[in-house]
């Protein structure tokens, strides 16, 4: 059964990341584009844009999918002519390929944003929101690794960028955390129609087919089974995470944290304000960088807490700030996120680097045997409630439920720290 936009109110609630990321970065009334091939990336963000727009009571008149046909293949009209008939209630805009134009891949990239650009110009749309996902940023990363790049090549296309070809119009890309194969399962499940482009499987087209087939996709498999293929993508996106954030203004001492996987936050800094700095001038541009809306009372609340406390929480909408043995963090997640146990187990019957769940943790030889599994209430460690000892290596409280033992013959013989996990 194909879905309509308005039979999937749930996707949205099925991926509460995304929808905050949503929430964030669409702005509320302005005109939008939606570039849309007809792939299952395209396809899956139309959409979510879409159910999102109706959920939050917007503008439907302010958003606009843009669909190009460039008549390479024998299958282009037939999709074009499904596409109108799907989207007919809906701001739908096609521009075809004229004549005997080139159908180099690069020249019809080019032609195709001249002709976004050219339509966003006409109608006063501002941002254009694009299906790019994590595999299409690994493959750009690998691309501009063969040709030689820097720490900007590497990182190539970000989720918020201004695009030189529309002439620096906004371009918006809120699937770039998830991969190609999360994004076939979402379409797949939900009934959503979308078209597969065959020419993506001939690696002799482009180098980049030849990178996906040929190299990702084999990697990806062979991640040590299905938890260390999720795990790859995972550290991939990690990685990117790590690096955009790096961009921020420097002079707000703002340094990224590796967010645990399984706690559900989507951000996160450590707060470095050298001494001698005044914390309350400082705060005012780390508040205004990530987006914390505090009345003037917040505000000297916090100011206090963060300088006279040595533990502290405080929460403000999705924005969660600590105080740990005198660190300062900002995390962006819901609040108490950390409070949630797990509850996996997994049996020691090798040695080497293994799978627990979202982690690839190293295990020796005195592991054997051993059953490797998450803490939980009234856990003791060499004689010690787990939660104390924790407490005495400070490790702050949004790290400890989400931290691997290894319990052998009824006891715990192991606790795996935060700088011992990959992931």
């Amino acid at each position: 059964m194909i879905s309509t936009f308005s039979s999937l109110q749930g996707l949205l609630e099925q991926m509460p990341e995304l929808f905050a990321q949503m929430q964030e970065l669409i702005p509320k009334e302005r005109k939008l584009a939606v570039a849309v091939s007809g792939g299952s990336d395209s396809m899956l963000l139309a959409f979510l844009v879409q159910t999102f727009r109706e959920k939050q009571g917007r503008n439907q008149n302010f958003l606009f999918f843009l669909h190009c046909n460039h008549k390479v293949r024998r299958e282009s009209d037939d999709e074009q002519a499904f596409l109108q008939d799907f989207f007919y209630q809906y701001n739908f805009v096609v521009f075809e390929r004229q004549g005997d134009a080139s159908t180099n891949e690069e020249f019809l990239r080019s032609r195709r944003y001249e002709q976004f650009s050219r339509f966003m110009r006409e109608h006063s749309i501002d941002v254009l929101l694009t299906g790019h996902n994590l595999t299409d940023r690994i493959e750009g990363t690998v691309l501009n690794m063969l040709r030689g790049c820097g720490i900007k090549g590497f990182v190539g296309m970000k989720r918020v960028e201004e695009h030189i070809l529309l002439d620096g119009k906004q371009v918006l890309r809120p699937l770039l955390g998830l991969s190609k194969e999360k994004i076939q399962n979402l379409v797949e499940d939900f009934g959503i129609p979308y078209f597969h482009d065959k020419s993506n499987d001939d690696n002799s087209v482009s180098k980049r087919n030849l990178i996906r087939n040929q190299f990702l996709s084999p990697l990806a498999e062979h991640s040590f089974g299905d938890d260390g293929e999720r795990a790859f993508w995972h550290s991939r996106n990690l990685v990117y995470q790590h690096l955009e954030q790096q961009f921020l203004d420097k002079h707000l001492f703002l340094q990224p944290l590796k967010l645990n996987p399984y706690r559900g936050a989507s951000q996160g800094f450590e707060w470095c304000l050298p001494e001698g700095l005044e914390l309350e001038k400082s705060l005012g541009g780390v508040v205004s960088a990530l987006n914390i809306n505090l009345s003037q009372g917040e505000y000297l609340e916090l100011c206090r807490g963060l300088k006279e406390s040595s533990d502290g929480y405080w929460s403000f909408g999705e924005r969660q700030i600590f105080v740990s043995h005198g660190k300062k963090y900002f995390i962006k997640g819901k609040k108490v996120f950390w409070e949630k146990e797990f509850v996996l187990e997994k049996k020691v019957t090798e040695i080497g680097i293994q799978t627990f769940g979202l982690y690839q943790i190293e295990v020796g030889e005195e592991l054997l045997g051993a059953k490797i599994r998450f803490a939980k209430q009234g856990d003791k460690y060499q004689g010690k409630s787990l939660k104390k000892r924790m407490l005495n290596q400070k490790i702050p409280i949004f790290r400890r439920n989400a931290l691997p033992l290894a319990e052998k013959e009824g006891k715990i013989i192991l606790v795996w720290k935060p700088e011992m996990l990959i992931f």
